[in-house]
């Protein structure tokens, strides 16, 4: 951590390329909790970490006072953001979020940051509840590079199926509020009913 208690080597990355299909709109437009999601979360970020950007495909016309990351490679899906913000911020690991995580807190991210491992190529839930990594809410070292190339090369462009490589480390976790992001309109219409 540096003088001002944030941590300097690793990079906040929220994670905002998706087509965002499901919703029928932009998810990190969206203010289930007042303000767009991607600035909800960034300010969240920003408490924790020296530096935060967000994470966007390569055409998006997308405008912000925040700094952006554009996807880098020749296939879609979250893990050209990741593979992106590694190779943007070299020897630095990142912490990802979907900018569709409504309910994350300084608390939740900081959780993760204690039980990182710096010795496996990342660090991730797993949600004892459905027995399912969460991919979205997960620490990539600089390491990680390398397994995720191996993935690659065979094809392979889901962070769910790196993150179940048996080294990657996985934190059980049971508060699934954490862990639900809003993909459809109802999911969005329920938001708020579910809170504890």
């Amino acid at each position: 951590m540096n003088k001002r208690g944030k941590y300097s080597d690793i990079v906040g990355i929220i994670l905002a390329g998706g087509s965002s299909s499901r919703m029928g709109t932009d998810k990190k437009l969206l203010t289930p909790n007042g303000i767009p999601q991607h600035q909800y979360l960034y300010n969240i970020m920003d408490e924790v970490f020296d530096r935060v950007y967000i994470s966007i495909n390569a055409t998006e016309p997308f405008t912000t006072q925040q700094k952006i990351i554009r996807d880098q490679f020749d296939f879609r899906g979250p893990l050209n953001g990741i593979l992106s913000s590694l190779q943007s911020n070299p020897g630095n690991a990142i912490f990802c979020l979907a900018v569709d995580m409504p309910n994350i807190s300084k608390e939740s991210i900081e959780s993760l940051l204690q039980k990182r491992d710096r010795f496996c190529p990342a660090t991730c839930y797993l949600n004892i509840k459905s027995n399912r990594l969460e991919p979205l809410f997960s620490i990539w070292e600089p390491s990680s590079q390398d397994l995720i190339q191996k993935f690659i090369d065979k094809g392979i462009h889901s962070p769910y199926e790196i993150l179940s490589d048996e080294s990657v480390r996985r934190i059980e976790s049971s508060n699934l509020k954490i862990f639900e992001n809003l993909n459809t309109p109802a999911d969005l219409k329920n938001f708020g009913r579910n809170i504890l």
